[in-house]
């Protein structure tokens, strides 16, 4: 088995990952599928070797982010959202879907900067799906994310979306995941140019991942294409990276990680001098 088959991943159960991961069972093995929150979980045991693992989670892990590749948006990101059933401003409880801790975060901070709200926040039992009624609870609003919160954009009077309201704030995208590696993972060049492979392949077939999914999740193609193309960057640059320090700078305002909580972990390969190196005393060492 060659080392990239040999990798484990896992991904993220949502439509918007869809473009970062175009034709990667050609190189690697099945993906196993989970919310971002499972995924940080089977990467802690072991069970996986690299995911696409929400920032909070990379932050608070002390992982190794991969380069070039993320689930970000910059400006309105449509799939992480705030719904209320009073205006905003008036929010007195919230429900917080279960599944991310990233968005949650993001939410606390924003409810205390943007919409200076401090409300009282319930982490829910189960991931929310789109037939949660919000009706048959005690909370003004809730947070969703992923293909729920696409399901109910137009559902109640009031709601956030996050990636707006951060740039608002901040004036920044915002990066909701990236590919992590886990501590004890050897990643090569190989794996990383793959999975940036991948993240381009899916960059240019868009419409038809959007063709593909449409029927099975009863959105208009063109609405799909429109989300994974406008929506959702998938590309990790200066400015994502620079998103995600503040984002950890803010966290730690907030008491939502520890003061010692270091910048990310940018995966640092060897210089180009070295790798040539080594592949030519494993050349020699092989004759």
């Amino acid at each position: 088995m060659s080392a990239i088959r040999s990798i484990r991943l896992g991904i993220v159960s949502y439509t918007n990952v869809l473009p970062l991961v175009e034709g990667l069972e050609a190189s690697f093995r099945t993906p196993v599928s989970a919310t971002p929150r499972e995924l940080a979980e089977k990467l802690a045991h072991g069970e996986i070797d690299i995911a696409t693992l929400p920032v909070f989670e990379l932050l608070r892990s002390g992982y190794v982010l991969l380069p070039h590749c993320a689930i970000a948006c910059d400006g309105a990101v449509r799939s992480v959202r705030l719904f209320s059933q009073t205006p905003l401003n008036a929010i007195r409880s919230v429900l917080l879907d279960r599944s991310s801790l990233t968005s949650s975060h993001l939410l606390r901070i924003l409810c205390s900067e943007l919409l200076h709200i401090s409300p009282g926040y319930t982490v829910s039992r189960e991931p929310l799906g789109r037939n949660f009624d919000i009706g048959a609870t005690r909370h003004d609003a809730v947070m969703v994310i992923g293909d729920t919160a696409l399901a109910w954009e137009s559902r109640f009077q009031y709601s956030l979306d996050l990636g707006e309201a951060w740039k608002q704030l901040t004036g920044l995208p915002f990066v909701f995941a990236g590919w992590v590696a886990g501590s004890d993972v050897a990643v090569s060049h190989d794996i990383v140019d793959r999975l940036v492979e991948c993240r381009q392949a899916g960059e240019r077939n868009v419409y038809n991942i959007a063709v593909r999914e449409a029927g099975r999740y009863d959105r208009e193609v063109r609405d799909l294409v429109d989300y994974l193309s406008q929506s959702i960057r998938y590309r990790l640059g200066d400015r994502e990276l620079q998103a995600i320090e503040l984002y950890r700078l803010k966290l730690v305002e907030h008491g939502l990680l520890p003061a010692e909580t270091p910048s990310v972990r940018l995966w640092n390969p060897k210089p180009e001098k070295e790798r040539k190196e080594e592949d030519s005393n494993a050349a020699v060492c092989g004759s």
